[in-house]
C-alpha cells in the first residue's frame, strides 16, 4: 500500500482515463463488537428464488493518463459533485478525458471543461 502512495500523482495530461471500481465494505480490524444479527424466522432468501443478500460496496475513484500518472480516491457515493471534488485541479481545462456513458461523467467533463 505504501508503493501505492508514493506513485500517487498531482498532474494528470494529455488523455486521461477515468473509471470506478467497487469493493466490499469490510469491518476487519476494526474494534469493537457488531450488534449480533438476528437468527431464525424470516430468511433474506425468497422461497422460490436465489437471490444472495446485499453486500455494502464502497466506491473507488481511478484515473491515469498515457504517462502512468494516477489519482484514485474512495468516494462517498458515486455522483458528479464527488468526482468533481476529487478531480477538480488535477486535470487541465482542454485535455481529452475518456470515460464511460455514466451521467455524473459527463457532469464533470462539463464543469472541469475537458473534451
Amino acid at each position: 500500500m505504501s508503493l501505492l502512495a508514493d506513485n500517487k500523482s498531482e498532474h494528470l495530461e494529455d488523455i486521461v482515463e477515468i473509471d470506478e471500481t467497487f469493493f466490499r465494505l469490510s469491518h476487519k480490524g476494526q474494534r469493537g463488537m457488531k450488534k449480533a444479527r438476528k437468527r431464525g424466522g424470516s430468511s433474506c432468501y425468497k422461497k422460490n428464488s436465489i437471490k444472495k443478500p446485499r453486500t455494502k460496496q464502497v466506491p473507488v475513484l481511478v484515473a491515469c493518463d498515457r504517462q502512468r500518472n494516477i489519482i484514485d480516491g474512495v468516494l462517498t457515493r458515486l455522483s458528479g459533485d464527488e468526482l468533481y471534488r476529487h478531480l477538480n485541479g488535477c486535470i487541465k481545462p482542454g485535455i481529452s478525458l475518456c470515460a464511460d456513458a455514466h451521467l455524473a461523467h459527463e457532469w464533470v467533463a462539463k464543469k472541469l471543461k475537458v473534451v
